[in-house]
């Protein structure tokens, strides 16, 4: 049986035959035409900055300071450091060029090398932490951008070519095959669902480019857990694409806020809320003066979709609010008190992404959520707030409901959903609650 195998970099046939293998034309298959181009888009960079030094925590001491007659105040620990990186142009007009945000951090300078020997000094335009990704700036003539691929496109399995600058040796071609994809943050706070490749990535590589085999951009290099063990990231083409515009347009990139803390939908919640889904995430905090706030979003509200599109952790749903810009209206599905419905909100602007997680505490029978006095729309009150209950508790018998805060234990003041937990399994069988209900206080006791 003969197998025909159609290789895109050279459009040459190979025939499998009988086992062995024969060229439909003299020459042997070779991604070197498609590199070609490659080479003329992708840049090294390097930097030289300054950046904070740890310092010795007993020089951080007033005391031992003083003791040892040093100044009371402890100057600013910085060191020079040096650094090399990669880049990839994707603008040619006005030499706009790609990389990670990682590469360029603390630079007070930038330079730049293209692939002809030619060097000239950078400007940051602008970088987002959030994703790794910066741009940066030269000016030169007859550029070559590389386009961009579609990420989405890609499948386990299918080839590609990273291409950058390991070690500061110049440019670098290493081949391999797409391991994963939707890899999340990989230990940090970015946004990023990263492509997992076994193509080597080396020190040096960070910022460039990770093609198919038609030489279109399909990710930017970003991270390693050793090549040697060939698990090496990059940064989807689609978001690479879509941050650098933010970038090239504002300096920064501006990201919606609904103004809510959510958490994932456990087992216990949805029995709790009697819900028969299993998608969704259960807003635990609204903060005061936000959008959610102002469309009537409620903590203990399941939030299911997000213009129509299910919503399956709460990390998925911060991402993909995160990824909307400012001042854009969604629809929000919310299940609330067994009805379905549908919430219009217009999202703020993100100004930081501070606010603490409010966890979802569980007392036997009983779901709760923190509540902080001056927080809308629960907030009269620091506590507890019962998010759900089984009709059939103790607890509920004694009048306790959904809804009500709980402020104190036993005469004891409590702050938090924690502070209930802990002082409740310490008071033992008989507990005295005081509980907010309808801007009053009132007592109930659970046997």
């Amino acid at each position: 049986m003969t197998i025909a195998l159609q290789l895109i970099a050279s459009g040459l046939c190979i025939l499998f035959v009988g086992g062995g293998i024969a060229f439909a034309d003299s020459s042997p298959p070779s991604l070197a035409p498609m590199l070609e181009r490659v080479f003329q888009s992708v840049v090294s960079i390097s930097v030289k900055g300054k950046a904070a030094e740890e310092i010795d925590p007993l020089l951080q001491d007033p005391f031992y300071r003083r003791f040892y007659g040093l100044s009371e105040e402890l100057p600013p620990q910085t060191s020079s450091f040096q650094a090399v990186g990669s880049g990839v142009i994707f603008n040619a007009q006005r030499g706009l060029i790609l990389t990670n945000y990682h590469v360029v951090e603390h630079a007070n300078a930038i330079t730049v090398s293209l692939n002809i020997g030619k060097t000239m000094h950078a400007r940051l335009v602008g970088s987002d932490p959030e994703t790794d990704l910066a741009v940066i700036e030269i000016s030169a003539d007859n550029l070559l951008a590389m386009p961009f691929g579609d990420s989405r496109h890609l499948r386990v399995g299918d080839y590609v070519v990273a291409v950058g600058n390991p070690f500061g040796l110049g440019q670098t071609a290493t081949l391999g095959i797409v391991s994963a994809l939707g890899r999340p943050g990989l230990g940090t706070d970015n946004l990023a669902t990263f492509i997992q490749t076994d193509a080597s990535f080396n020190p040096g590589n960070s910022g460039g480019a990770l093609v198919n085999l038609e030489g279109e951009l399909v990710g930017i290099n970003s991270a390693t857990a050793g090549s040697a063990l060939g698990i090496n990231f990059a940064i989807p083409s689609v978001l690479a694409e879509q941050i650098a515009d933010e970038l090239v347009a504002y300096g920064k990139v501006r990201r919606g806020e609904l103004g809510v803390v959510v958490q994932d939908m456990t087992p216990k919640v949805r029995l709790a809320l009697i819900i028969n889904h299993e998608s969704g995430v259960i807003v635990s905090q609204v903060n005061s003066d936000s959008a959610a706030q102002r469309a009537g979003v409620l903590a203990g509200d399941v939030i299911t979709a997000i213009d129509g599109h299910p919503v399956g952790s709460a990390t998925e749903f911060r991402n993909r609010i995160r990824s909307i810009k400012p001042d854009t209206a969604i629809r929000l599905l919310v299940d609330r008190s067994d009805k379905s419905f549908e919430i219009a909100a217009r999202l703020s602007e993100l100004k930081n992404d501070n606010s603490p997680e409010s966890p979802i505490t569980y007392l036997g029978s009983i779901v709760l959520l923190d509540v902080k006095a001056g927080v809308k729309p629960y907030g009269k009150a620091d506590g507890a707030l019962v998010i759900a209950i089984d009709k059939d508790s103790k607890a509920a018998a004694a009048g306790l409901a959904a809804g009500d805060i709980i402020v104190s234990i036993n005469r004891q003041a409590v702050h938090s959903s924690k502070e209930t937990l802990d002082l409740a399994r310490r008071s033992g069988h008989s507990l005295l609650l005081g509980i907010y209900r309808d801007d009053a206080l009132r007592f109930l006791t659970v046997q």
